[in-house]
């Protein structure tokens, strides 16, 4: 048996694959959406689909940094960040079970407390600063596609940072972030009479602020329903 080592610029890349099962929030039974994604450090679209009848969705995907869209009309469309780093050693494929919500059960809640906040998983800022990265403008974009095609939507933008420093400075971080997000929808057309924010700092984690990843996902930037 012969055998040698293939040189780098030869060997095929990592790749794996992208599973999307997509579900009514409310009735949980499947349905079908439009599925965007978006290769963040190339800012293309990678693939842009409609699910099959069945509300699922599969393709492959090869390392980086990609924004997963799922949106349908009259729901509120949900995003994912997904990172596959080359040369890592990949046993088990991304499957995403997404829920989306109706608009009309979101602005329905709204008007009794205050409804489940919507993660804008895409939105990125400078380290320590409230500068957009440019990787966040498909996630404004799609924003203001919700907002441009529902014209009675009013939203709430909610930042929120981890524990790291102090307390009064992670609250006016975290709303000079919400306000950046807020401008660039107003500057993309949304009148200021839709539009709230808020910087909530590091009152509300989602997850435990001991660990890097734990960090990151406090450091978090949302949306909710006005009534």
């Amino acid at each position: 048996i012969y055998y040698f080592d293939l040189p780098k610029e030869f060997k095929p890349s990592l790749v794996t694959y992208l599973k999307v099962i997509i579900r009514d929030w409310k009735t949980k039974g499947l349905i079908n959406a439009q599925a965007q994604l978006i290769n963040l450090n190339e800012q293309m679209s990678h693939s842009n689909v409609n699910t099959t009848v069945s509300g699922t969705l599969l393709t492959t995907i090869v390392p980086g940094d990609y924004a997963l869209n799922v949106s349908r009309e009259n729901y509120v469309f949900h995003s994912e960040n997904i990172k596959l780093v080359d040369g890592s050693d990949i046993t088990d494929p991304f499957v995403y079970e997404i829920y989306l919500r109706p608009i009309e059960a979101e602005v329905a809640t709204s008007e009794k407390a205050e409804p489940i906040p919507i993660v804008l998983n895409n939105i990125f800022f400078e380290t320590a600063s409230a500068s957009l990265l440019k990787r966040s403008d498909p996630e404004i974009n799609n924003l203001i596609a919700l907002m441009s095609s529902n014209d009675n939507l009013r939203i709430k933008i909610i930042g929120h940072t981890d524990d790291v420093g102090k307390e009064i400075d992670n609250k006016r971080l975290s709303e000079d972030r919400a306000k950046a997000v807020y401008d660039r929808l107003i500057t993309g057309g949304i009148a200021k009479t839709r539009l709230a924010y808020e910087g909530r700092g590091e009152s509300q984690p989602i997850a435990d602020n001991t660990t890097p990843e734990g960090r990151q996902r406090n450091r978090r930037t949302e949306f909710i329903v006005l009534p």
